[in-house]
């Protein structure tokens, strides 16, 4: 007899009936009304298809968004509806016949949502506006299926084919590659889900499989990059390119052919750069669209030094157009910053391959090069941090303390990275210089100039500059001369202990505590000289941030033990632990105890016992005085920590309803 089909499980039809079909677009133009009432009414309306019908109402979206007849703005709610819905319903869609109908019957001849999705995708393509929401939605499907293990081969046929396709098709695969990888590592983690997971790996090698799959299918993925580094109309392509280039060249999980594949665009990827920041310079603008092919120069670079270092020959105009882009002062502080990055990180390269490689440039692009971005490393250090936020950065807690602007604002994060990647640079530069002995006296020139400036700016960048500088020093030089350097640095920092301004004061006492950090003690003599400005600052100085550093270099002070004596005792207790150590912060409370216990065990007066809080042997070597300092402070972290669970409580009934704060209170 003949072979007969299975019976298929009953499915949702996809096809909307026409009344329901009529109420859907009723609610889709009050989505779009003025009226609250109807944009209400409208939101319940699809609600509740979307419980009664999902596959009719997924189907009237896709039918919505797909009709050139229908305004844009209708379309586009479509769309994003559609995403919204996917999301909402994902465990239902990934395993339901919805997804895939191929062993089930349909009568009307509708198709199912893997095929409708793809179809939808492809009728928009060509309008940018729409065709990125649409690829939200797609990436949202596609993640759903891969994050359970689950093929979507019509999709990567789909996506090999358009990589090789014209313009739109390569910027609508772009945008969905970079919208796919968020929505594959930010995939629900229900049990399904993480049974997948543990068959498939971490959560981006669905992504990475199809990346290579791609890449298989005639050299797709690398086509499509090339392509789009050498499109200079669309530099919203151009920049994803180079985001999805950096995850090839540099991804830890990367296959090896992929990584090799991809990393051969290096060339690729400093020409786009050339041209990028060319074309800015041209048009004058202050975003050059060219920050993410900046980064990936700088994160490929250091990945894979040996490929990159051949780049910084001057045949290529790579390190010339760099230069010219950290000195641009229009263009955007996020993209300077990620043109000096770059620029170090091809420096390193250089002098790394010069020490391997005969053949390889001669290590001489630091003397090259440093003359040109000093001065506007200089102008950089000497601008920045702005005056405006340190009240609550003085403030604040400890987390980016470096950091001169506010992170909550973007152009303030690009000048951070711009003023750190200064002081980076400056370090790094002394560090793989070697003989270069002009950027050398250079570096130190510039630092001596900063602290002699009036500007409280200069003073702080002056200060952390210098800091670099002896550390990078003391782990080149003889032992005499890495010594005088630090202690110059430990001077010139003390006398900036009673500064003015609260940066100045914290970079002061950040210098004392690095260096202490990496071993680099100061001697006793100048330990001794600084103890009451250390006192001071790390008790009463006006502002929590300078406090809490103060409290750190009593700290790493006591943990080094070699100049701390007996006559610390009275003045550190006193003045300092036993009042701080009465604070309800639990950290502070936390710092006091830890310093007190470093010292007596520096002093050989205690034993540390495997409990939290050691306590004083009765056969002490300390003195009867310590003996009383001691409970003092033992009494003061009790007083501390009763205060803090009163707060609590009462922080607990503030946050219960009774007031709310302004912003700027808090």
């Amino acid at each position: 007899s003949p072979r007969q089909r299975p019976a298929s499980p009953p499915r949702t039809p996809l096809a909307p009936s026409r009344g329901m079909e009529v109420d859907t677009d009723t609610a889709f133009d009050d989505f779009l009304s003025p009226e609250s009432q109807k944009r209400k009414r409208a939101g319940d309306l699809l609600q509740s298809r979307e419980r009664e019908n999902l596959g009719s109402l997924l189907q009237s979206l896709i039918a919505r968004l797909s009709s050139s007849a229908s305004a844009q703005e209708a379309r586009v709610l479509a769309a994003v509806l559609l995403r919204k819905v996917i999301v909402r319903n994902a465990l239902t869609i990934g395993a339901s016949p919805l997804w895939d109908g191929n062993n089930c019957d349909d009568a009307e001849g509708s198709p199912i949502l893997s095929k409708a999705l793809l179809e939808a995708w492809c009728s928009v393509v060509h309008e940018p506006a729409l065709r990125r929401h649409v690829a939200d939605a797609v990436a949202v499907a596609a993640a759903i299926q891969f994050t359970r293990g689950q093929a979507w081969p019509e999709f990567a046929l789909l996506l090999a084919r358009w990589c090789v396709s014209g313009g739109d098709e390569r910027a609508a695969v772009l945008h969905l590659l970079e919208q796919l990888r968020d929505e594959v590592e930010d995939a629900s983690t229900d049990q399904d889900v993480q049974r997948a997971e543990a068959n498939v790996g971490a959560k981006s090698s669905p992504f990475l499989s199809l990346l290579a799959f791609l890449e298989d299918t005639g050299g797709a993925l690398c086509k499509l990059l090339t392509a789009a580094f050498q499109d200079a109309s669309d530099a919203a392509s151009r920049e994803a390119a180079a985001r999805l280039f950096v995850l090839c060249a540099t991804g830890p999980a990367v296959p090896a052919t992929l990584r090799a594949a991809v990393g051969a665009l290096a060339g690729d990827v400093a020409q786009a750069v050339v041209e990028a920041c060319a074309e800015s310079v041209r048009a004058s603008e202050e975003n050059s669209h060219c920050e993410a092919c900046l980064q990936a120069v700088a994160l490929a670079a250091r990945a894979d030094p040996h490929l990159w270092s051949p780049l910084a020959s001057p045949a290529t105009g790579l390190v010339a157009t760099l230069v010219g882009a950290v000195n641009d002062t229009k263009m955007a502080a996020g993209s300077r910053a990620a043109a000096l990055a770059a620029l170090i990180e091809l420096i390193v390269a250089s002098c790394e391959a010069a020490a391997t490689d005969l053949n390889a440039m001669d290590g001489d692009l630091v003397e090259e090069t440093a003359p040109q971005i000093l001065p506007g490393l200089r102008k950089i250090l000497l601008d920045f941090p702005e005056d405006e936020g340190t009240e609550a950065w003085a403030e604040g807690a400890d987390e980016d303390a470096n950091a001169p602007g506010d992170k909550e604002n973007v152009d303030d994060e690009g000048v951070s990275m711009l003023w750190d990647g200064a002081l980076d640079a400056c370090g790094r530069l002394l560090a793989h210089g070697g003989g270069a002995v002009g950027s050398r006296v250079s570096l130190h020139c510039m630092a001596a100039e900063l602290l002699l400036c009036e500007a409280w700016q200069a003073r702080h960048s002056g200060l952390l500059l210098q800091l670099r500088l002896a550390c990078g020093e003391a782990a080149a030089a003889s032992s005499g001369e890495g010594e005088a350097e630090v202690a110059s640095t430990y001077a010139e920092a003390a006398r900036h202990f009673h500064h003015s301004h609260p940066r100045v004061r914290w970079a002061s006492l950040e210098v004392w505590a690095r260096l202490l950090a990496a071993g680099l003690a100061p001697s006793r003599q100048a330990f001794d000289s600084a103890f009451e400005s250390l006192a001071a600052l790390g008790a009463t100085d006006h502002y929590l941030r300078v406090r809490r550093r103060g409290l750190l270099v009593f700290l790493l002070a006591a943990a080094e033990g070699a100049v701390l004596t007996p006559a610390h005792a009275e003045p550190l207790f006193r003045k300092v632990l036993i009042p701080q150590a009465a604070s309800p912060d639990d950290d502070i409370r936390d710092a006091c105890a830890r310093i007190a216990q470093g010292f007596a065990g520096a002093l050989g007066w205690i034993q540390p016992t495997g409990g939290d809080a050691p306590m004083l042997p009765e056969t002490c070597a300390a003195s009867a005085e310590f003996t009383i300092l001691w409970q003092e402070m033992t009494q003061a972290v009790g007083r501390g920590a009763t205060d803090a669970s009163g707060m609590g409580d009462q922080t607990g009934a503030v946050e219960s309803g009774a007031i709310e704060w302004p912003h700027e209170w808090r």
